[in-house]
């Protein structure tokens, strides 16, 4: 058999064309067909402009929620494939068409039937490797102009000390975000399983019963579906994908609210450097341990994005398209229009957020800083109360789970106001110098601690569980392992929970007519030859609910994991003795994968 090993140039390709998937269909694709204006050419200046951004913000705004809503409701009636979902893209680019031709469908259909003609003489002439060649490199020469001139144009704009900055902020997001899933296929954080598992069975058409809407695993079908890529890659790196929108978006925010870049990207560098990682011993104040835990733990959730992440971009760039369109577009339909699915993208992800869009609403009528601060004052007190509720308001525990976030804006906040206090010394240079200072602070004190990863498998577990599931045929084996691999074979093959196998038929093994009683005609069990760790030092004490919990008893728990593996790998031996079809599928120091045949 072969054998998947973990190649960080293999992860570099699989992270690139779902970076490349997600950029086409979840953000070029919803932004495409917005109406030019004769006076907004699109060109640099009409990027630059406010109106063209605010109109670009509310079409895809626009259209992500149309998107979602037809994949959700697709998923619902287990109707989700390739081509439903590619007609539901093709369905808004034709309405995103109409719009811009006036609502003249004469126009759009004349328009269609000039591209359909074009590609049938293109397809119709043939065209050779050389000219393809060719092309490609004319289109790529081309591509690496534009983007040479709009660095150039940014440089021009906003200074060389601006753009080294911004490439710094950037580039440490990346390595925040990308160092720890790259390095692992596993996931660093269990929620993540929960994700691939409600993506696996919306692509499985058996769409499960939650008690929220699943907008990040609808997200997921869409880029696997569309991209051909496994789930669990998906997972694994859209989930930083959306930790740098989240970055973006907060800096994007503090320019609309402050009109200073310099403000954003102190704001960006705060979220995207993560500088709220505290070291301390326990105090006496019991809701501020809770806080720094909570600070502490949301480093890992950079790079493990949930609804929870999703709620907060569309709650942040809402409130960008909101205060930055100006009086003549708010008084419009479309405006309206657009405002109220940014209302409703926040209230399928994070409703509990909603509570920003009214404290925001207020501030319509005042100045923008004032209304950033009643919002990150209000975002902050909201979490003081989810750390002193100690967990009975599960409500606002968003406000808790999400306060880098508002730590961030509250950064940006504060710098607009020192720096403007500084103009009163050096007009020229406050803000620069006051940029330099937060730099040097930050990377001489304030860097992240090392995050307390949750790792809940071997690594290679998560590699042979794909690899299984690639190389057999569909429906026609059976795995048996802990829990993680219900979620990487889901509608591929048939499952069996380790325990529960053990406490069926671990006595009935060691008998010689005895055959394990599954489906398909393959039977692989995980056993682990040393029980994995999830946590080095259990906690003294825990509520009885996680104490009777089965998957903390077997899986979580060493002395029960230990024991659980042991009876399996008793099983499994007694029975490879009385059956000659058996063999090691895999094997390694940790981790020993029986292979039966049935």
């Amino acid at each position: 058999m072969s054998l998947i090993k973990p190649t960080i140039f293999i992860d570099l390709i699989s992270t690139f064309w779902v970076t490349i998937i997600t950029m086409i269909f979840l953000i070029w694709l919803p932004m495409s067909g917005v109406k030019v204006r004769g006076d907004l050419k699109v060109d640099f200046a009409g990027l630059n402009s406010p109106n063209y951004r605010v109109e670009l913000l509310g079409l895809w705004l626009r259209n992500i929620c149309s998107i979602l809503m037809g994949v959700l409701i697709l998923g619902h009636f287990n109707l989700l494939n390739w081509l439903t979902l590619t007609a539901v893209y093709c369905i808004f680019i034709f309405i995103n068409n109409l719009k811009t031709y006036g609502w003249k469908i004469n126009f759009v259909r004349e328009n269609i039937q000039n591209k359909v003609i074009n590609l049938v003489d293109f397809l119709d002439r043939g065209l050779s490797f050389t000219e393809a060649i060719k092309r490609a490199i004319n289109k790529s020469g081309k591509t690496e102009q534009i983007l040479s001139d709009r660095v150039t144009d940014l440089v021009s704009r906003r200074g060389i000390v601006f753009f080294i900055f911004l490439v710094a902020v950037l580039g440490f997001t990346l390595l925040l975000r990308w160092e720890y899933p790259l390095a692992q296929l596993r996931f660093s954080h269990p929620d993540n399983y929960h994700s691939l598992l409600v993506t696996r069975q919306l692509l499985a058409k058996n769409y499960p019963e939650l008690n929220y809407i699943p907008v990040f695993s609808a997200l997921g079908a869409i880029v696997s579906l569309l991209g051909s890529i496994e789930p669990m890659q998906t997972i694994r790196f859209l989930s930083p994908l959306v930790g740098i929108l989240l970055v973006i978006s907060t800096g994007y925010v503090i320019c609309i609210f402050t009109n200073n870049i310099y403000s954003a990207l102190v704001g960006m560098f705060a979220l995207g450097v993560y500088l709220f990682t505290i070291e301390i011993n326990s105090l006496n104040i019991e809701w501020l341990n809770r806080i720094i835990e909570s600070l502490n733990n949301s480093l890992v959730r950079q790079w493990t994005g949930s609804e929870l992440e999703l709620g907060a971009i569309f709650l942040l760039l809402g409130l960008a398209y909101c205060f930055n369109s100006n009086l003549t577009q708010q008084k419009t339909l479309a405006f309206q229009v657009n405002l109220l699915c940014s209302i409703l993208l926040v209230a399928i992800s994070a409703p509990p957020l909603l509570i920003i869009f009214a404290i925001a609403s207020i501030g319509l009528i005042g100045d923008k800083q004032l209304t950033l601060t009643a919002i990150v004052l209000t975002w902050i007190i909201l979490a003081v109360f989810a750390a002193m509720s100690q967990g009975e308001l599960l409500w606002l525990q968003s406000f808790l789970k999400t306060l880098p976030v508002a730590l961030s804006l509250l950064a940006g906040l504060l710098f607009t106001v020192i720096s403007d206090t500084f103009k009163i010394f050096i007009p020229q240079w406050s803000e620069i110098f006051c940029l330099g200072i937060v730099f040097s602070l930050s990377i001489n004190f304030l860097l992240p601690l090392p995050p307390n990863l949750t790792y809940v498998e071997y690594d290679m577990a998560a590699r042979k569980s794909l690899e299984i599931k690639n190389l057999f045929s569909p429906q026609n084996w059976t795995l048996v392992a802990p829990v993680e691999q219900l979620a990487e074979i889901y509608g591929a093959g048939w499952y069996q929970d380790l325990a529960l196998f053990v406490e069926q038929y671990g006595d009935k093994a060691k008998k010689a007519g005895f055959d394990f009683p599954v489906s398909g005609d393959d039977l692989f069990i995980m056993v682990e030859k040393i029980p994995f760790v999830t946590f080095p030092n259990e906690p003294d004490t825990l509520p009885h609910n996680v104490l009777s919990d089965r998957t903390y008893q077997y899986y979580r728990s060493s002395a029960g994991r230990a024991s659980l593996e042991y009876e399996a790998l008793k099983m499994c031996e007694a029975y490879a003795r009385y059956h000659r079809n058996s063999s090691i599928y895999y094997e390694d120091r940790e981790l020993r994968i029986y292979h039966f045949i049935i």
